[in-house]
Parts: structure tokens; C-alpha cells; sequence
């Protein structure tokens, strides 16, 4: 369960079913899933591909992977009912960004400068290290982060992130049997977007 909750498909393939439907954000989760596959990431950056046994060479028609400078894929989709589809995606050192528009004639375009805002307005901030120490307990025990964790944020909203420690009265270990003080949350504007537990080691 990737939570793209408002999506129904019918068929492999895409073409025009009543029943067949989707959103741009959840056809964004998709494609982050999908982007952790290697063999999927390799298929869809690749600009052609040629079968041996046939002699004969597939041109990828995603424009995204030979235009855009730091593009690495991933699909267009036509219909006359859904219009010009694109999911994409491109890198630039250590953040990678997917851009989705849907009936859009201007489709290329377009992702390119949402591209382009995203490269120059965010950045991916660590915002807890793995092992980091996070507290000292009652006794004067360190605690630290089972997990790092990084989001992709404006510089505005990083001033926003705020990181709470919870302690629990039950007494649990983790997978690797380090005695657990209880967990973190970090949240964003009051929202939370990730919590780990917080471990004695």
C-alpha cells in the first residue's frame, strides 16, 4: 500500500476505459515506488534499445530523457480522452524530482520549468542522521536515532521543521534487540511527516 488511494486501473496498457482512473499525485507515488527498482530505472532513462534477434532498435519517445540535462525518464501517454500525459523525472546531485502533468499540450515544456523551479528553490536537507544522538535519559544514557531521515524542502519551510521526542512507558527492543527509549517525530507546519524510534545502544 503506496497510498494512491484515488486510482483504479482496468488494464496494462492505459487506453480509455470508463473505469480506468488516476491523479497526478498518485501517478507520482507510482513512479517514486517504481524509480526503486533498478531494472525499472534502467528501462525507463534508456534512449534506445536494440534486440539482437530481430536487428531491429526501440527509440524511447520520451523527450524528457534527450532534452532536459539532468532528465532520467519515465513515460508519456496519449489518448484523445486523457489528452498529452506525461510522468517524468530528472537528478541533480543528491535530489531527484518527478513531475507530473496530465492534458497538457504543452507537456515538455512545462515539466521542464517546474523542473527548473523545484532545482532552484529546494533542496534535500538530512534532517536526522542515523545514530544521531538525540538525548540524554534520566540516568544520563544517550539516546540515540534508529534512522536518518531527509525531505526535499524550500529554505523557508526548513525553518519550519520541528522535531519532538516521545518517551514510552512499555519496554521494547528493535529488530536488533537495542533496548527502545521510545520515538521521534518531526513535523512540518504541524504536520507530521516522519517519526523513528529512539534507541539505547
Amino acid at each position: 500500500d503506496i497510498g494512491a488511494y484515488n486510482t483504479n486501473f482496468v488494464n496494462p496498457h492505459g487506453l480509455h476505459n470508463n473505469d480506468h482512473y488516476t491523479t497526478a499525485y498518485d501517478l507520482a507515488l507510482i513512479t517514486k515506488y517504481a524509480l526503486a527498482n533498478e531494472q525499472f530505472k534502467e528501462i525507463a532513462s534508456a534512449k534506445k534499445y536494440y534486440n539482437s534477434d530481430n536487428n531491429f532498435y526501440f527509440i524511447n519517445k520520451n523527450k524528457v530523457v534527450y532534452q532536459y540535462k539532468y532528465g532520467t525518464g519515465v513515460k508519456i501517454g496519449y489518448t484523445k480522452t486523457a489528452g498529452r500525459c506525461l510522468v517524468a523525472s530528472a537528478k541533480k546531485d543528491d535530489m531527484e524530482i518527478i513531475v507530473v502533468v496530465l492534458n497538457d499540450g504543452n507537456w515538455f515544456n512545462d515539466s521542464y520549468k517546474m523542473f527548473d523551479f523545484a532545482f532552484a528553490n529546494y533542496k534535500n536537507y538530512n534532517i536526522i542522521e542515523e545514530n544521531q544522538l538525540m538525548l540524554t535519559d534520566e540516568q544520563k544514557n544517550p539516546v540515540f536515532a534508529e534512522s536518518g531521515f531527509n525531505y526535499i524542502l524550500t529554505e523557508e519551510e526548513k525553518s519550519n521543521i520541528k522535531i519532538e521526542t516521545v518517551k514510552t512507558s512499555e519496554h521494547i527492543t528493535n529488530d536488533n534487540n537495542n533496548k527502545v527509549y521510545g520515538f521521534y517525530k518531526i513535523s512540518l507546519n504541524n504536520d507530521v511527516i516522519y517519526s523513528g524510534k529512539l534507541i539505547y545502544k
